[in-house]
Order: structure tokens, then sequence, then C-alpha cells
């Protein structure tokens, strides 16, 4: 069954898949689901604890759901230390469904909620990155918590973006960095993620963003993974009259 689902594992083991039956069947599905509770096991010691963190939870299909379930209430797996991290605004399609999220909670893990940065730790931070004292980067702190109501995404976009448009340069003489007044002050912030995206992608020169026009176009399998092929790409980069000399290095600038 692992062999079947994680074919590096035999690449490792050298050892090969043998044919096996979908997981449709109850039964079939619990052994599975043993079966990896016990690969975790495998890596897990009182000498050598493991640390399994895991983002967007939020985007966990049932079946990932049911083996997270599995992994934090085996007996087997000792030693472990699951962190899982989701967005509690998603919408409820989104969000991880109650079952899982009370299930998870009859193993008494400790909940920390993520709160927007106050301008306390905002102040803290960018005295650190602009290398001033907290009282100096307090002016800046203040302003940029304004506009990004302390999201740390957001924040963390605004002062690459100051870096970007010439609004933040190094002072050899102070040794410490330099903040644009004016700039910063007639900067503006994006309200949400796809429109600060946006305004990402229309800065980027126009091969840039015919490079990536190309790449998303490229098919994905059913699973979600890349099915373009080397002779793929080729085909793109023919085809759009750029050529491999302005395809690939449009492709690196926009990742």
């Amino acid at each position: 069954l692992l062999l079947d689902a994680l074919p590096r594992l035999g690449q490792l083991l050298h050892l090969e898949a043998s044919p096996t039956q979908q997981l449709k069947d109850t039964s079939l599905q619990q052994t599975y689901l043993r079966a990896f509770a016990s690969l975790v096991a495998c890596f897990a010691s009182p000498q050598r604890p493991l640390v399994l963190f895991l983002d967007d939870v939020q985007w966990a299909d049932p079946a990932s759901s049911n083996l997270l379930l599995q992994i934090a209430h085996s007996q087997e797996i000792q030693s472990v230390m699951m962190v899982l991290a989701y967005r509690g605004e998603e919408p409820d399609s989104l969000a991880p469904s109650p079952r899982t999220l009370q299930l998870l909670r009859e193993c008494q893990p400790t909940e920390l909620v993520l709160r927007p940065l106050s301008c306390d730790n905002l102040t803290d931070m960018l005295a650190d990155i602009l290398k001033q004292s907290p009282d100096s980067a307090r002016k800046w702190a203040e302003q940029i918590h304004a506009k990004t109501e302390g999201n740390p995404f957001f924040v963390r976009q605004f002062v690459s973006t100051l870096e970007q448009d010439g609004l933040l340069h190094y002072d050899c003489a102070r040794d410490c960095f330099e903040v644009n007044e004016q700039g910063l002050t007639a900067l503006a912030v994006s309200s949400n993620v796809a429109d600060l995206l946006l305004n990402n992608l229309h800065k980027l020169d126009p091969t840039a963003r015919r490079a990536l026009a190309l790449a998303a176009a490229v098919p994905t399998s059913g699973n979600g993974q890349t099915c373009a092929t080397p002779a793929a790409l080729e085909a793109l980069e023919r085809d759009s009259e750029m050529g491999p000399r302005l395809f690939q290095p449009g492709i690196r600038q926009c990742i």
C-alpha cells in the first residue's frame, strides 16, 4: 500500500510496489491509515523526536484529514509533535470540518490564534530590519501599520515594495537604512492578496509577463502535478516567438 502511494520510498528500500486495489473498501482504507502511522512512528523516538508542521490545513481533502486524525490518535506514535496551521477566516467550504476540529481537540492540543501585529511589534521588527533604534523606527511603523493593519504578509510585501521603488536605501555613513518619507506617505497598499499579486505582475517587464502567461498554459494532471515535459516547454518557447534566450530568463524573473 505505502509503496504504491510513495514510490520514492520503494526506491529508497529497493522494493517494487505490487498492484493493489483502490482504496474504496473501508477495511483497506483503515489498513492504509495504520500502515502510514507505523511509518511515521519509525522516524520518531525519545532520543530523536519528530516535528511535523503542516500549513494551510483548510485545503486538506477528507482523505488527508483522516490521515491527520489517525496520526494524532495513534497509540503507536510517540515523541511526535504535530503543528497544524489553518486560516480561521476562510469560508465554511474551505475551513476544516467541525468533525475534524472536534476530533483533533480530543487530543488536547495547544491552540494559538495569530493576531495582526501591533504597532509595538512592528516597531521592533522595523528597528531590526532598518538597523535603527525603536524610537527612530516608530514613525515608520505607525505609517506602515496604518496602511497594512498589521497583517504580516502585507507588511513584508510593503517593505519589499519600498525597496523595489527606491524608497528604501542604505546610508553607509550612519550604518542604517533610511526611508523616503514622502514616498512612504504616498505609497498605497493593496487591500487583498489578489490585488497585491496583480500589482506586482504589472511591474514585470513585457518579456517576463509573456513568459508567465505561457507557463500558466502548461497543463496539469488530475492530481495537480505539472504534466509538461521538456519537449512541451520547448514547443512553448518556439511558438511564443520569444525563443529560449528570452523565455527562461522571463520565468526566472517571475519566480
